[in-house]
């Protein structure tokens, strides 16, 4: 047992199968722990048969279940009921996401595992938690940032809202959830008491307004789509279009930044106004617009790279995956042998703890016989 991994002798049973609780338990197993994913045995998790996929199997599911063991069960059948019981009596930490109560219908919840055993720290993610009007209603990532008021503010004025193309509310809870484990691992050590994790993903995801709804906390005008400082309605804090139809962005927040775009630009006459009202800064965003347009992006880079201002070029996806930065920190790699990017490590540093690596994810079901032969309960069994 690797003394450097902080989870190193720790088991989890993850009964998750989307994206808040499948990267959740594979930030456990990237600190050591043994983490038994619950499949299906009627095709398991459905992100196996999503593409693209190498070697049969989805990129996506190989990317978010990497180091854990898979097993196969059928929870809808009493036998296999019984083995998963038996399985959150042996492990430290159960992850799910079904809706609220179901797992308890079947004698799996927190309530009846709890009392067999007491250190049990038993997660769930839904979305909307395990009390309130929604509790038992289905929503993915895009309802949940309606409900958030997110998802109104994303896109500029007089266009409609935006379509995310990323998973932010399925990334942030998982972190979130991961962040709760850790600390309920730390009070079971201090008290010998394990604990029920409600992590509901609206609840998770509101947070990521808080600059934008304190105003509105504080009775302000209510922020328009486009027209916020931050979302849009400011000239120092926006995107760019250049002549070859890409976009840089700027944050040029601090008067510092902001003196110094504007000489780069040639508008000295826009550094007064740094904070002006909105349609001065309409005025200036249109006006900057045009000069963007002007150069390449290649070309701006070039001058930008030589100010010491906040600005950044749009990346596309495989340009990120190339971008010298990531690259030196690591947290992407590229496996050579199959063209397939994997996230290769936790996104943190440590200076002196450490992190599996070179994780595959399993087969389906794998490791069924071996986990259920040692944990003395194959299915069938009293």
């Amino acid at each position: 047992m690797d003394p450097k991994l902080p989870l190193a002798g720790v088991r989890v049973l993850d009964m998750a199968q989307f994206l808040p609780g499948s990267l959740c338990t594979k930030i456990l197993a990237r600190f050591g722990a043994e983490v038994i994913k619950v499949e299906n045995p009627l095709g398991g998790d459905n992100f196996r048969h999503y593409g693209p996929k190498v070697d049969g199997v989805g990129v996506f599911f190989q990317t978010i279940n990497q180091g854990k063991k898979s097993i196969t069960l059928d929870i809808k059948t009493e036998e296999d009921a019984v083995a998963i019981k038996r399985l959150m009596l042996s492990v430290d930490i159960v992850v799910e996401n079904f809706r609220p109560g179901v797992l308890a219908q079947k004698g799996l919840g927190y309530e009846d595992i709890c009392q067999d055993n007491p250190k049990i720290i038993y997660c769930s993610l839904t979305a909307f938690g395990q009390n309130g009007p929604r509790r038992d209603e289905p929503a993915h990532d895009l309802n949940i940032l309606s409900i958030a008021g997110i998802l109104e503010l994303l896109g500029n004025n007089n266009t409609p809202p935006i379509t995310p193309s990323v998973q932010m509310v399925g990334v942030g809870a998982a972190l979130q959830a991961a962040i709760a484990i850790f600390a309920a691992l730390l009070q079971a050590r201090k008290t010998g008491e394990g604990t029920y994790i409600d992590v509901g993903l609206l609840d998770c995801v509101s947070p990521f307004a808080l600059m934008t709804v304190a105003p509105v906390i504080a009775g302000k005008k209510e922020p328009q789509r486009g027209e916020s400082f931050l979302g849009g309605g400011s000239a120092c804090y926006n995107v760019y279009e250049t002549r070859d139809g890409r976009y840089f962005s700027i944050g040029c927040i601090e008067p510092k930044y902001w003196v110094n775009f504007c000489k780069a630009i040639g508008k000295e006459d826009f550094i007064r106004d740094l904070f002006a009202p909105t349609e001065r800064q309409r005025e200036m965003i249109a006006v900057i617009n045009e000069i963007t347009k002007k150069k390449t992006l290649a070309e701006w880079v070039g001058v930008l790279d030589q100010t010491d201002t906040c600005y950044a070029p749009l990346n596309t996806l495989s340009e990120m995956l190339g971008d010298e930065q990531v690259k030196c920190r690591g947290v992407w790699d590229v496996d050579d042998s199959q063209l397939l990017p994997v996230n290769a490590d936790f996104p943190v540093k440590f200076s002196n703890m450490g992190m599996v690596k070179g994780m595959k994810a399993p087969a389906l079901g794998e490791h069924t016989s071996a986990i259920l032969e040692r944990a003395d309960c194959s299915p069938g069994k009293e």
